[in-house]
């Protein structure tokens, strides 16, 4: 058992949540969107972000790719030894090429969620979104969204795993992104139409179909 700390609408707490479901890993979740649970996020993590964990043996980790690679191995978060790594979900290629390919398709997602999420939360507090800097990040995300949509094959982002099929970090970042944008209204997903088939492709699974913002 471990703790997880965050809200049911951020994008980094549900990967967490889902790669959880899908190990078969019981975790409590502290929401903070309550005082009482961000004073609870504060008293463990000095960066004051969601997502946080208390892994089962007391570690506590910061950061949701972290936390991943914890809950993904026999010795992370009292997973059960015999299961292999990140099984069911496909594992981190090892070779070169396909792990960067990897590396550089969860970090587009996540570049192009940060601009929005950035944009959304200044929006809220009643920022001119005309500024120059602001109109610069709706264009990054919106580049950034292209891009992978020309790219993007079946339900995949990378020639290695569309070969090798199967649920990998970069389906379960586009998914998640994909989806808070949706919710939020920060992009319109219709317009990256490939993206929204593969979205629509993996929200048909248990584990992302229950844990949807709203």
């Amino acid at each position: 058992m471990f703790t997880l700390y965050g809200t049911t609408t951020s994008p980094f707490v549900r990967r967490v949540r889902i790669v959880a479901m899908e190990r078969g890993l019981p975790f409590t979740l502290v929401g903070t969107a309550t005082d009482d649970g961000l004073t609870q996020l504060q008293a463990i993590s000095p960066i004051g972000k969601v997502p946080a964990a208390r892994l089962a043996d007391g570690r506590v980790v910061f950061d949701s790719r972290v936390i991943l690679d914890e809950l993904c191995h026999p010795e992370g978060a009292g997973v059960d030894g015999a299961k292999a790594p990140w099984a069911p979900l496909r594992a981190p290629f090892a070779e070169p090429a396909a792990r960067v390919d990897e590396e550089n398709a969860v970090n587009l997602v996540d570049e192009a969620l940060l601009s929005l999420v950035r944009l959304f939360y200044l929006q809220r507090d009643g920022a001119d979104l005309s500024v120059a800097y602001l109109q610069k990040e709706q264009k990054r995300a919106a580049s950034i969204l292209r891009h992978l949509d020309d790219t993007v094959i079946g339900h995949h982002l990378t020639k290695r795993a569309a070969k090798e099929g199967g649920l990998g970090r970069p389906e379960l970042a586009l998914v998640t992104a994909l989806d808070w944008m949706q919710f939020r209204g920060t992009f319109d997903v219709t317009t990256t139409p490939r993206l929204k088939s593969a979205m629509e492709h993996w929200l048909q699974r248990p584990s992302f179909a229950s844990t949807r913002p709203g």
